[in-house]
């Protein structure tokens, strides 16, 4: 193939993996095309010029749907309520499956029954962007629940999490600290006392275990039992 053949291939790949994915890191893509981010950044400069993608700081994703497509479809795999654009929580698999939650709260549930995780997909509470989950921040706890007990939503930036908890209360969280804090309470707590197992005495080294894998590729291998 030519340099124009080339190019245009992997822009088409880009949108193929957005539409299975939501939103990629541009470090992601420079790696695994081996070029370089002056040539990914042009590329989702055309594809943001089309219409096909949403570009932030290292970061591309899918547009934001319509107001009337906000409304996913299915239930979530942790308390089997209905999905909520505003709290949706996705997890993709090293095998390619992909699980849903409706919310951080049930998400940090699926997360310790799943094995391999690859992704994690949160979506922002006030913007409604696609986020990494494993790097946003939460606010546990404030007057606002749209969801499941206890209250917890995911934002993009912590100075967005912090300007909430101050006007709406509760505390403010990564994720690894949201995972340490919520889940030995996962066995007594309303709709996510659902297949929990004995999970509980796992928290702080799990939480140990996530630090140290986000920080060097982004993926982590728990040795909770995967769920069928």
């Amino acid at each position: 193939m030519n340099d124009y053949e080339v190019q245009e291939e992997r822009r088409r790949t880009i949108l193929r993996w957005l539409s299975r994915r939501g939103s990629i890191a541009v470090a992601e893509l420079v790696r695994q095309f081996a070029v370089s981010r002056m040539t990914i950044h042009r590329d989702l400069d055309y594809l943001a010029d089309q219409g096909a993608v949403q570009k932030w700081h290292g970061w591309v994703e899918l547009p934001e749907a319509p107001l009337d497509d906000q409304h996913p479809q299915g239930s979530c795999d942790v308390c089997q309520s209905s999905l909520h654009y505003s709290t949706l929580w996705t997890l993709e698999l090293c095998n390619g499956q992909r699980r849903q939650a409706c919310c951080p709260c049930c998400g940090i549930t699926l997360f310790l029954q799943s094995t391999e995780v690859k992704t994690i997909q949160a979506r922002e509470f006030l913007h409604g962007r696609v986020v990494d989950g494993r790097r946003a921040s939460y606010v546990a706890g404030s007057r606002v629940n749209p969801c499941c007990r206890p209250g917890l939503l995911a934002f993009g930036k912590p100075q967005d999490a912090a300007d909430f908890q101050r006007g709406f209360g509760g505390r403010v969280l990564s994720f690894p600290e949201a995972l340490a804090t919520l889940e030995p309470g996962l066995g007594s707590r309303g709709p996510l006392r659902r297949d929990v197992g004995g999970t509980a005495q796992r928290a702080h080294g799990l939480a140990l275990e996530t630090i140290g894998a986000f920080a060097s590729n982004g993926s982590v291998t728990t040795n909770a039992p995967a769920r069928r």
